[in-house]
């Protein structure tokens, strides 16, 4: 809660108005200036006891000037003003108090993953949740910063910014649904082996700092004890550059189970810029169950059916850690978790230049765009646009097929870009009637060159 002190005159009562709620609360001072000619400035003076003015600030010749409160829990706060001119400064003005309430922090974390103690191989995640209890509203978090300390150094590696707002309903369950995206995990590829003290900074935004640390110590080794949830990336393998489809596939058991293969769940994610702290894109879930005839030899008959893989297109170019969760059928858990860094710089590229993202249209309108495979070497390298209307977005609602898009549109925009030869690489697609609602619009392009849909654009209307 904030509040403005308004000075009728430098000597007159100060009046108090409301303004908007923050964090601190910020109080906004304003006086009608004096008339004296040789006045320089003025000098607001405050503190939180009647007639005592620990604090003094020269604001110069304005007649206004705020200042944040952040003193948590709620103190009552006395404010003057004095004018000065070259020799000398009036008496003080009257004097105005007010009452200023502020959040009390009351930080909460925790890691979840890893376990104190536990041996990780080179690549690994770190998952828990963070929230200030005394957040009004939000998690009353807005950053989370990781750090490894070796055994054998006092010196710290920074492990990076750790992507904070995923979902957890557990936390939302039991402290209350403003604290559900509370969530935070950091992938981890290439650390060096040894004993680690990981510890975990969260940034509170009712104090404005880092208020609250924990840590867990972990063993990393090259060669992880063959126990408990197994899991492997077979490709992509690290470092790898993607240029068409990113194909995750391998395998994973859990050796705790008495039937099956101990696993009946794989996720797989991609974290964007690697430790910058943006949000993961998850890819879904991967087909399980393939046969992988080497698991049984290795393991027993029952685990022969334990490989996994996925197929996803649509990611735009740069780095990303692909992160593979496998739940446990003996815990529940999503205990097995590998890392992969990629480098994605895909063939096929596309766009949807109408209509624009987040727009309302009406029935009919068009769909109009560019797509290429750069792999091509005298076509556009793309044979056919397909596209897709999914009605109310997340609903499971099925998806509506309008149309194939006719090609070879003139782009000489795109051409000068890529290369004469994608000169042709425009689609169009007129769509006529669609229920009124909110869509996702997808274009899937099919490379000519791979023969696989390799890519794909999404914009979101709603159709009026």
């Amino acid at each position: 809660m904030a509040r403005r002190l308004l000075l009728a005159a430098l000597y007159a009562c100060l009046l108090l108005a409301p303004m908007a709620a923050d964090a601190a609360t910020t109080i906004t001072l304003q006086w009608d200036a004096n008339t004296e000619p040789d006045v320089l400035g003025y000098v607001v003076r405050y503190g939180t006891q009647s007639g005592v003015y620990a604090t003094e600030v020269d604001v110069g010749k304005t007649t206004s000037w705020s200042v944040p409160l952040g003193t948590p829990g709620t103190t009552t706060y006395y404010f003057v003003v004095q004018a000065y001119n070259s020799t000398s400064r009036s008496d003080n003005s009257a004097e105005v108090f007010t009452s200023v309430t502020n959040p009390i922090p009351n930080p909460v974390l925790f890691v979840d993953r890893p376990g104190p103690s536990t041996t990780l191989p080179t690549d690994f995640l770190i998952a828990g949740w963070a929230v200030d209890l005394g957040a009004p509203t939000g998690t009353g978090m807005d950053a989370v910063h990781i750090y490894a300390y070796p055994s054998t150094s006092s010196s710290p590696v920074f492990l990076g910014v750790a992507s904070y707002g995923g979902a957890r309903t557990d936390v939302a369950a039991s402290i209350g649904a403003q604290f559900m995206n509370s969530g935070y995990t950091l992938p981890i590829v290439n650390m060096t082996p040894g004993s680690y003290n990981l510890v975990v900074y969260g940034h509170s935004t009712v104090s404005n700092s880092f208020s609250i640390v924990r840590s867990t110590p972990v063993i990393v080794t090259a060669t992880p004890p063959v126990v408990g949830t197994l899991l492997a990336v077979d490709t992509p393998t690290p470092n790898s550059v993607i240029t068409g489809a990113l194909w995750v596939g391998g395998w994973s058991i859990d050796l705790r189970s008495t039937t099956g293969t101990g696993v009946d769940q794989v996720q797989v994610w991609a974290y964007p810029s690697p430790g910058s702290g943006v949000l993961p894109t998850y890819l879904g879930f991967a087909a399980y169950g393939a046969r992988r005839d080497d698991l049984g030899a290795a393991f027993g008959t029952r685990y022969t059916n334990s490989g996994y893989n996925l197929t996803a297109t649509g990611l735009p170019a740069g780095i990303y850690d692909v992160v593979v969760l496998s739940r446990s059928t003996v815990t529940g858990g999503l205990e097995g978790a590998r890392v992969v860094q990629v480098n994605v710089q895909p063939a096929v590229l596309m766009s949807i230049d109408t209509p624009r993202t987040n727009t309302t249209i009406s029935a009919p309108f068009n769909v109009d765009g560019w797509a290429l495979d750069r792999r091509a070497t005298t076509t556009t390298g793309v044979d056919a646009v397909h596209v897709w209307a999914y009605p109310n977005p997340g609903s499971g609602t099925p998806a509506v097929f309008l149309g194939v898009a006719e090609l070879g549109m003139s782009r000489p925009d795109v051409g000068a870009a890529f290369g004469s030869q994608f000169s042709t690489s425009g689609y169009h697609l007129a769509i006529g009637a669609l229920t009124p609602g909110v869509y996702d619009i997808v274009t899937f392009a099919h490379s000519s060159v791979s023969g696989t849909f390799e890519n794909q654009q999404v914009v979101r209307v709603t159709v009026q």
